[in-house]
């Protein structure tokens, strides 16, 4: 163990683990530990773990993993949220899309019949839907157009009759 002798390995042993193994502390808890982490910047991520036996500490375990895998997994990470933020926005813009047209187009419709009203026209008639606050509002504007008709057709017919009277009392 103090030999330092590498005993088995799966590749080919690169410089670079050479280089960690030879540079790690002995100190390494039970659980193992990581030594080169950094996988955005180095070559290949390590960890060790000591191999104790009957209590007593025979060796260590250095585990290499290449970074090439886990920063192309980043990269297709990067790339979906991208698509997936393009998509969420698209479709946000449809939707706010359409339904401002839900709401606008009776707004725009309501609007017209109130001019057409101001204008002396009573012959407003507005289809309503439903029961949410724009089709109430349709609805007073539509009671608002009989009302006022009513009361223009009362006060021609009074006109007309107090008009006569005035000229046959002549």
């Amino acid at each position: 163990m103090t030999r330092g002798i590498i005993l088995y390995f799966s590749n080919n042993i690169l410089p670079v683990a050479k280089r960690i193994i030879k540079k790690t502390n002995k100190n390494i808890p039970y659980g193992g530990m990581i030594v080169q982490k950094n996988w955005q910047k180095e070559s290949h991520i390590v960890t060790v773990s000591p191999i104790r036996i009957n209590g007593k500490l025979r060796g260590y375990v250095y585990m290499f993993q290449n970074t090439d895998s886990i920063q192309y997994m980043i990269y297709k990470l990067k790339h979906h949220f991208i698509m997936v933020g393009i998509l969420s926005v698209f479709l946000t813009i449809i939707t706010i899309a359409f339904l401002s047209r839900v709401i606008t187009i009776p707004l725009i419709r309501m609007k017209q019949a109130t001019e057409k009203l101001s204008k002396g026209d009573f012959s407003v008639r507005l289809q309503v839907k439903g029961e949410v606050e724009l089709a109430e509002l349709g609805k007073s504007i539509q009671t608002l157009a009989r009302d006022l008709e009513y009361l223009k057709k009362e006060r021609n017919e009074f006109l007309a009759s107090i008009s006569h009277e005035l000229f046959s009392v002549k």
